[in-house]
């Protein structure tokens, strides 16, 4: 059964209020990262050093599009740990209304990509800004929030398991990075035990041995530069 396409402007409400940046306040930054893998901490900055004094503030769990970057995937859900971040005017902040629609739902949903091409089309083809219009126009599959939610469970499922295969493969690399390392150090250990590594790789240099490293004759040999 194929499921009901819904437009945003039927769950999302764009919100639009302004603060004035205190100079002697440390505030967060939020930054949307390109190409749907969402938003970020730009930084944290005193009000002072902040030159457009009127400011967004975001909420955790808000849509967050950016005027300029939302065609080429500048759009995102507010993580938590952004709450209270700020955000400038050429950003758009949207409430979700969750009885219609799971934040979780609407995020993987921008996280495929699949907004790519309503975004697009958009507004003029030669101006690359879009107005928060373009986006409460886009569309997307909505089920019944019972569906989104067994659909959502399913694709967290999913993805702890892609998650935990990249960790052992990651573990599995670095644990054969330190073999490969022990053994070329127990090779060259092996070949340098009783100070004869010079005297093993070569037995007569073209340009001869270096000064013996303890400066006695029964020292270690040691190869010159140019012999190397």
């Amino acid at each position: 059964m194929q499921m009901p396409i819904s437009h945003f402007s039927g769950f999302i409400q764009h919100r639009k209020e302004f603060i004035r940046i205190d100079d002697f306040e440390i505030y967060k930054r939020a930054r949307v990262q390109l190409h749907w893998r969402g938003i970020v901490l730009r930084d944290e900055i005193e009000g002072a050093a902040i030159k457009t004094k009127e400011q967004q503030v975001a909420r955790g769990g808000e849509l967050l599009v950016a005027e300029i970057d939302a065609k080429v995937g500048g759009v995102g859900m507010v993580p938590p740990e952004l709450d209270g971040s700020i955000v400038s005017s050429h950003y758009f902040l949207f409430e979700i209304d969750e009885n219609k629609c799971l934040r979780e739902w609407l995020d993987f949903y921008i996280r495929s990509g699949l907004l790519e091409d309503q975004l697009v089309a958009r507004g003029s083809t030669n101006y690359a800004a879009i107005r928060p219009h373009h986006a409460l126009a886009c569309e997307m599959p909505l089920p019944t929030l019972d569906e989104q939610r067994r659909i959502v469970a399913r694709i967290e499922e999913l993805s702890a398991k892609i998650e935990e295969a990249r960790t052992l493969r990651q573990e599995s690399l670095e644990a054969s990075n330190a073999l490969l390392t022990s053994t070329i150090t127990s090779a060259f250990v092996d070949i340098s035990i009783d100070g004869q590594l010079g005297e093993v790789i070569v037995e007569n240099p073209r340009n001869g041995w270096s000064a013996r490293c303890n400066n006695a004759e029964e020292g270690t040999p040691v190869l010159s530069l140019s012999a190397v």
